[in-house]
Protein backbone atom coordinates (compact mmCIF):
# COMPACT_ATOMS: atom_id res chain seq x y z
CA UNK A 1 0.00 0.00 0.00
CA UNK A 2 1.13 3.09 -0.77
CA UNK A 3 0.14 6.56 -0.19
CA UNK A 4 0.57 9.49 -2.46
CA UNK A 5 0.41 12.93 -0.54
CA UNK A 6 0.59 16.42 -1.16
CA UNK A 7 0.05 17.29 2.54
CA UNK A 8 3.43 18.38 3.32
CA UNK A 9 6.24 17.02 5.57
CA UNK A 10 4.72 18.09 9.00
CA UNK A 11 2.86 20.69 10.51
CA UNK A 12 5.89 22.43 11.55
CA UNK A 13 7.39 22.93 8.09
CA UNK A 14 8.35 25.95 7.23
CA UNK A 15 8.67 25.93 3.74
CA UNK A 16 4.93 25.60 2.54
CA UNK A 17 1.49 26.10 4.72
CA UNK A 18 0.66 22.34 6.09
CA UNK A 19 -2.87 22.50 7.29
CA UNK A 20 -4.68 20.21 10.11
CA UNK A 21 -1.26 17.11 9.37
CA UNK A 22 1.18 16.54 7.29
CA UNK A 23 2.93 13.01 6.07
CA UNK A 24 4.43 12.93 9.52
CA UNK A 25 1.14 13.64 11.41
CA UNK A 26 -0.62 10.87 8.90
CA UNK A 27 1.72 8.17 9.44
CA UNK A 28 1.75 8.37 13.39
CA UNK A 29 -2.37 8.10 13.09
CA UNK A 30 -2.18 5.19 10.88
CA UNK A 31 -2.52 1.46 11.30
CA UNK A 32 1.15 -0.05 12.27
CA UNK A 33 1.98 -1.99 9.16
CA UNK A 34 -1.09 -0.72 7.09
CA UNK A 35 1.28 1.44 4.69
CA UNK A 36 5.03 0.39 3.32
CA UNK A 37 5.49 3.95 2.23
CA UNK A 38 4.26 7.60 1.93
CA UNK A 39 5.40 9.54 -1.07
CA UNK A 40 4.86 13.34 -0.03
CA UNK A 41 5.11 16.79 -1.80
CA UNK A 42 3.78 20.51 -1.10
CA UNK A 43 6.82 21.54 1.02
CA UNK A 44 9.84 21.02 -1.20
CA UNK A 45 11.81 18.55 1.03
CA UNK A 46 14.46 16.90 -0.46
CA UNK A 47 14.45 13.89 2.19
CA UNK A 48 16.90 10.97 2.46
CA UNK A 49 19.51 12.46 0.32
CA UNK A 50 21.85 9.77 1.60
CA UNK A 51 19.71 6.86 2.01
CA UNK A 52 16.53 6.19 4.16
CA UNK A 53 16.93 8.42 7.20
CA UNK A 54 15.95 7.05 10.32
CA UNK A 55 14.55 10.42 11.00
CA UNK A 56 11.53 10.18 8.25
CA UNK A 57 10.85 6.88 9.39
CA UNK A 58 7.30 7.07 11.42
CA UNK A 59 4.99 4.67 13.30
CA UNK A 60 7.54 2.21 10.62
CA UNK A 61 6.34 3.69 7.61
CA UNK A 62 8.93 5.64 5.65
CA UNK A 63 8.57 8.62 4.22
CA UNK A 64 9.86 10.21 1.41
CA UNK A 65 10.01 13.34 -1.01
CA UNK A 66 11.97 14.50 -3.93
CA UNK A 67 12.70 17.97 -3.54
CA UNK A 68 11.00 20.90 -6.15
CA UNK A 69 10.76 21.66 -9.62
CA UNK A 70 12.14 18.19 -11.01
CA UNK A 71 15.59 18.73 -9.31
CA UNK A 72 15.78 15.30 -8.40
CA UNK A 73 14.08 12.04 -9.46
CA UNK A 74 13.06 9.78 -6.39
CA UNK A 75 14.07 6.21 -6.64
CA UNK A 76 12.25 3.56 -3.95
CA UNK A 77 12.72 -0.14 -3.99
CA UNK A 78 9.88 -1.87 -2.26
CA UNK A 79 10.71 -6.01 -1.77
CA UNK A 80 7.64 -8.06 -1.84
CA UNK A 81 7.54 -11.64 -0.06
CA UNK A 82 4.53 -13.91 0.62
CA UNK A 83 2.84 -12.40 3.70
CA UNK A 84 5.32 -9.28 3.51
CA UNK A 85 6.44 -6.17 1.53
CA UNK A 86 9.10 -3.72 2.82
CA UNK A 87 10.96 -0.80 1.87
CA UNK A 88 14.53 -1.73 1.25
CA UNK A 89 16.12 0.63 -0.93
CA UNK A 90 15.52 4.78 -1.26
CA UNK A 91 17.57 7.44 -3.20
CA UNK A 92 17.52 10.72 -4.63
CA UNK A 93 19.00 11.49 -8.35
CA UNK A 94 20.03 14.37 -9.50
CA UNK A 95 18.28 15.05 -12.68
CA UNK A 96 21.21 17.12 -14.19
CA UNK A 97 23.11 14.03 -13.74
CA UNK A 98 21.02 11.72 -15.27
CA UNK A 99 21.19 11.00 -19.48
CA UNK A 100 18.59 11.88 -21.35
CA UNK A 101 16.54 9.36 -22.12
CA UNK A 102 15.60 9.94 -26.28
CA UNK A 103 12.75 7.66 -26.84
CA UNK A 104 10.77 8.95 -23.52
CA UNK A 105 11.63 11.99 -24.99
CA UNK A 106 9.95 11.45 -28.49
CA UNK A 107 7.13 9.46 -27.07
CA UNK A 108 5.94 11.11 -24.20
CA UNK A 109 7.47 14.81 -23.75
CA UNK A 110 7.79 16.50 -27.26
CA UNK A 111 3.98 15.59 -27.72
CA UNK A 112 3.04 17.56 -24.90
CA UNK A 113 4.80 20.60 -25.62
CA UNK A 114 3.50 20.14 -29.17
CA UNK A 115 0.17 20.61 -27.27
CA UNK A 116 1.33 23.29 -25.45
CA UNK A 117 2.96 25.49 -27.88
CA UNK A 118 -0.09 27.26 -29.14
CA UNK A 119 -1.00 28.14 -25.39
CA UNK A 120 2.79 29.72 -24.72
CA UNK A 121 2.86 31.74 -28.34
CA UNK A 122 -0.16 33.77 -27.81
CA UNK A 123 0.39 37.41 -27.65
CA UNK A 124 -0.61 39.35 -25.18
CA UNK A 125 1.02 43.02 -25.83
CA UNK A 126 3.69 44.44 -25.75
CA UNK A 127 6.45 44.72 -22.25
CA UNK A 128 8.34 48.03 -21.76
CA UNK A 129 11.74 48.81 -21.50
CA UNK A 130 11.48 49.56 -17.55
CA UNK A 131 15.11 48.29 -15.44
CA UNK A 132 12.98 46.87 -12.78
CA UNK A 133 11.26 44.51 -15.56
CA UNK A 134 14.65 42.58 -16.17
CA UNK A 135 15.78 39.58 -14.73
CA UNK A 136 18.87 40.70 -12.60
CA UNK A 137 16.05 43.20 -11.05
CA UNK A 138 14.18 40.32 -10.30
CA UNK A 139 16.46 38.09 -8.96
CA UNK A 140 18.63 40.44 -7.35
CA UNK A 141 16.23 43.90 -5.82
CA UNK A 142 12.95 43.40 -5.55
CA UNK A 143 12.98 43.11 -2.08
CA UNK A 144 14.99 46.16 -1.75
CA UNK A 145 12.98 49.30 -3.11
CA UNK A 146 10.11 50.06 -4.65
CA UNK A 147 9.37 47.87 -7.91
CA UNK A 148 7.25 48.66 -11.09
CA UNK A 149 6.51 44.64 -11.80
CA UNK A 150 5.21 45.06 -8.17
CA UNK A 151 3.09 47.90 -8.62
CA UNK A 152 1.67 46.42 -11.70
CA UNK A 153 0.79 43.28 -9.88
CA UNK A 154 -0.64 44.87 -6.63
CA UNK A 155 -2.80 47.39 -8.62
CA UNK A 156 -3.88 45.32 -11.45
CA UNK A 157 -4.98 43.18 -8.43
CA UNK A 158 -7.40 45.13 -7.01
CA UNK A 159 -8.79 46.56 -10.30
CA UNK A 160 -9.49 43.09 -10.65
CA UNK A 161 -11.49 42.09 -7.44
CA UNK A 162 -13.15 45.70 -8.07
CA UNK A 163 -14.53 44.47 -11.04
CA UNK A 164 -15.81 41.52 -9.62
CA UNK A 165 -17.58 43.57 -7.21
CA UNK A 166 -15.30 42.65 -4.07
CA UNK A 167 -14.80 45.45 -1.84
CA UNK A 168 -10.51 45.88 -1.86
CA UNK A 169 -9.33 48.76 -0.36
CA UNK A 170 -5.41 47.51 -1.24
CA UNK A 171 -3.38 44.22 -2.15
CA UNK A 172 -0.29 43.21 -1.19
CA UNK A 173 2.20 40.55 -2.42
CA UNK A 174 5.56 39.42 -1.56
CA UNK A 175 8.52 38.07 -4.13
CA UNK A 176 7.69 34.34 -3.62
CA UNK A 177 5.06 35.09 -5.95
CA UNK A 178 7.47 36.07 -8.60
CA UNK A 179 10.05 33.54 -10.52
CA UNK A 180 11.42 36.11 -13.67
CA UNK A 181 11.53 38.88 -15.33
CA UNK A 182 10.42 40.12 -18.97
CA UNK A 183 12.03 40.16 -21.95
CA UNK A 184 11.48 43.79 -23.51
CA UNK A 185 8.97 43.87 -26.57
CA UNK A 186 6.77 41.51 -27.79
CA UNK A 187 4.56 39.26 -24.55
CA UNK A 188 3.60 35.85 -25.06
CA UNK A 189 1.72 33.78 -22.63
CA UNK A 190 5.00 31.53 -22.30
CA UNK A 191 6.67 34.52 -20.89
CA UNK A 192 4.40 35.35 -17.87
CA UNK A 193 3.77 32.09 -17.28
CA UNK A 194 7.66 32.27 -16.34
CA UNK A 195 6.73 35.08 -13.95
CA UNK A 196 4.03 33.32 -12.28
CA UNK A 197 4.16 29.52 -12.49
CA UNK A 198 2.85 28.37 -9.21
CA UNK A 199 -0.91 27.51 -8.34
CA UNK A 200 -1.42 30.65 -6.11
CA UNK A 201 -4.93 31.83 -5.40
CA UNK A 202 -6.19 35.56 -4.08
CA UNK A 203 -7.42 35.73 -0.56
CA UNK A 204 -9.33 38.71 0.72
CA UNK A 205 -7.77 39.88 4.46
CA UNK A 206 -9.55 41.84 7.46
CA UNK A 207 -6.94 43.81 8.69
CA UNK A 208 -7.82 47.00 11.26
CA UNK A 209 -5.57 50.00 10.99
CA UNK A 210 -3.52 49.13 14.00
CA UNK A 211 -2.67 45.71 12.25
CA UNK A 212 -1.67 47.89 8.59
CA UNK A 213 0.75 49.92 10.69
CA UNK A 214 2.44 47.37 12.73
CA UNK A 215 2.37 45.25 9.35
CA UNK A 216 4.72 48.32 7.30
CA UNK A 217 6.62 48.75 10.95
CA UNK A 218 7.93 44.87 10.71
CA UNK A 219 8.05 45.32 6.88
CA UNK A 220 10.58 47.81 7.43
CA UNK A 221 12.39 44.97 9.30
CA UNK A 222 11.82 42.68 6.21
CA UNK A 223 13.02 44.99 3.01
CA UNK A 224 16.77 43.80 1.65
CA UNK A 225 19.38 45.88 2.78
CA UNK A 226 22.14 46.58 0.69
CA UNK A 227 24.90 45.74 3.26
CA UNK A 228 22.79 42.22 4.39
CA UNK A 229 23.15 39.40 1.97
CA UNK A 230 19.69 38.76 0.32
CA UNK A 231 16.84 35.89 1.00
CA UNK A 232 13.16 35.09 1.37
CA UNK A 233 12.13 37.84 4.72
CA UNK A 234 8.73 38.03 3.02
CA UNK A 235 9.02 41.76 2.21
CA UNK A 236 5.65 43.11 1.05
CA UNK A 237 4.75 45.36 -1.84
CA UNK A 238 1.65 47.28 -1.66
CA UNK A 239 -0.91 48.79 -4.04
CA UNK A 240 -1.22 52.47 -5.25
CA UNK A 241 -3.50 53.03 -2.22
CA UNK A 242 -0.79 52.80 0.54
CA UNK A 243 2.04 55.17 0.50
CA UNK A 244 4.91 55.06 2.97
CA UNK A 245 9.00 56.08 3.40
CA UNK A 246 10.80 53.54 5.10
CA UNK A 247 14.08 54.88 7.26
CA UNK A 248 16.35 52.03 7.31
CA UNK A 249 18.47 53.16 10.29
CA UNK A 250 22.26 51.55 11.38
CA UNK A 251 20.92 48.10 11.87
CA UNK A 252 17.93 45.54 10.28
CA UNK A 253 16.16 45.95 13.99
CA UNK A 254 16.31 49.93 13.36
CA UNK A 255 14.18 49.93 10.54
CA UNK A 256 11.05 52.05 10.76
CA UNK A 257 7.89 53.02 8.41
CA UNK A 258 6.82 56.52 8.59
CA UNK A 259 4.05 59.18 6.76
CA UNK A 260 2.21 56.18 5.98
CA UNK A 261 -1.11 57.09 3.89
CA UNK A 262 -3.54 55.40 2.48
CA UNK A 263 -6.62 56.70 0.27
CA UNK A 264 -4.53 60.02 0.58
CA UNK A 265 -4.91 60.33 4.78
CA UNK A 266 -2.61 59.51 7.70
CA UNK A 267 -3.23 56.09 8.41
CA UNK A 268 -3.00 57.87 12.07
CA UNK A 269 -6.61 58.78 11.63
CA UNK A 270 -7.42 55.53 10.19
CA UNK A 271 -6.24 53.07 13.13
CA UNK A 272 -9.74 52.17 14.37
CA UNK A 273 -10.86 51.52 10.34
CA UNK A 274 -11.14 47.95 9.09
CA UNK A 275 -9.91 47.41 5.81
CA UNK A 276 -9.80 44.55 2.85
CA UNK A 277 -6.56 43.51 1.36
CA UNK A 278 -6.06 41.31 -1.37
CA UNK A 279 -3.14 39.21 -1.18
CA UNK A 280 -1.58 35.82 -2.22
CA UNK A 281 -2.00 32.39 -0.47
CA UNK A 282 1.58 31.86 -0.39
CA UNK A 283 1.70 35.61 1.18
CA UNK A 284 4.81 35.00 4.09
CA UNK A 285 4.63 31.47 3.49
CA UNK A 286 8.32 31.02 2.27
CA UNK A 287 9.79 33.51 5.15
CA UNK A 288 8.59 31.07 7.80
CA UNK A 289 12.32 29.80 8.01
CA UNK A 290 13.51 33.38 8.65
CA UNK A 291 11.01 34.55 11.10
CA UNK A 292 12.06 31.38 13.35
CA UNK A 293 15.46 32.74 13.62
CA UNK A 294 14.25 36.98 13.76
CA UNK A 295 11.24 36.62 15.03
CA UNK A 296 12.09 37.70 18.98
CA UNK A 297 14.79 40.08 17.94
CA UNK A 298 13.20 42.22 15.80
CA UNK A 299 9.87 41.55 17.34
CA UNK A 300 7.69 40.23 14.40
CA UNK A 301 4.25 39.35 15.83
CA UNK A 302 2.14 39.72 12.23
CA UNK A 303 2.12 37.59 9.88
CA UNK A 304 -0.52 37.69 6.99
CA UNK A 305 -1.35 34.02 7.66
CA UNK A 306 -2.66 35.05 10.84
CA UNK A 307 -5.20 37.46 9.32
CA UNK A 308 -9.06 36.79 9.11
CA UNK A 309 -9.67 36.12 5.38
CA UNK A 310 -11.47 34.90 3.02
CA UNK A 311 -10.59 32.56 0.16
CA UNK A 312 -11.66 33.67 -3.61
CA UNK A 313 -10.40 30.11 -5.50
CA UNK A 314 -9.53 32.75 -8.07
CA UNK A 315 -5.81 31.62 -9.39
CA UNK A 316 -4.03 34.84 -8.88
CA UNK A 317 -1.89 34.16 -12.62
CA UNK A 318 -5.21 34.21 -14.00
CA UNK A 319 -6.56 37.80 -13.04
CA UNK A 320 -3.29 38.86 -13.90
CA UNK A 321 -3.58 37.51 -17.37
CA UNK A 322 -7.12 38.77 -17.56
CA UNK A 323 -5.87 42.16 -16.66
CA UNK A 324 -3.22 41.78 -19.46
CA UNK A 325 -5.09 40.91 -22.00
CA UNK A 326 -7.00 43.90 -21.43
CA UNK A 327 -4.59 46.37 -21.30
CA UNK A 328 -2.41 45.38 -23.86
CA UNK A 329 0.63 44.42 -22.13
CA UNK A 330 2.92 45.11 -19.46
CA UNK A 331 4.01 48.48 -19.55
CA UNK A 332 3.92 52.36 -18.07
CA UNK A 333 -0.06 52.63 -19.60
CA UNK A 334 -1.09 49.46 -18.31
CA UNK A 335 0.70 50.17 -14.40
CA UNK A 336 3.98 49.15 -14.66
CA UNK A 337 5.71 52.27 -13.39
CA UNK A 338 7.10 53.73 -10.35
CA UNK A 339 4.66 56.39 -8.55
CA UNK A 340 6.94 56.70 -5.06
CA UNK A 341 4.52 55.12 -3.29
CA UNK A 342 7.33 53.92 -1.58
CA UNK A 343 10.39 55.27 -0.33
CA UNK A 344 13.31 53.99 0.95
CA UNK A 345 16.05 56.22 2.76
CA UNK A 346 19.06 55.22 4.59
Amino acid sequence: MIVLSHLGYSLASSSASVLDAGDRELAAALPTGAVQVIIGGHTHHALNEQGLSPHNIVNGIPIVQAGKQGDFLGEVDITVGRRWAAVTNVQLLATAHLPDDELFERAYVQPLLKQVEPLFAESLGTVSDHPDLSIDTVRNELAAHESALCNFITDALVERCRQAGQPVDFAAIDASCISAGLPIGGLTFGDWFKVTPYADTLQLCTITGHQLAQLLQENARRIDRPDEAHLERGFLHFSRSVRYRIVLGEQRGDGSAVDITVDGQSLSVQLDRAFVMACTSFTHTLANSWEQIARGALQLSLNAHALPKRATHWFVRNELLAHIRAHGGVNATSGARRDGRLVVEG
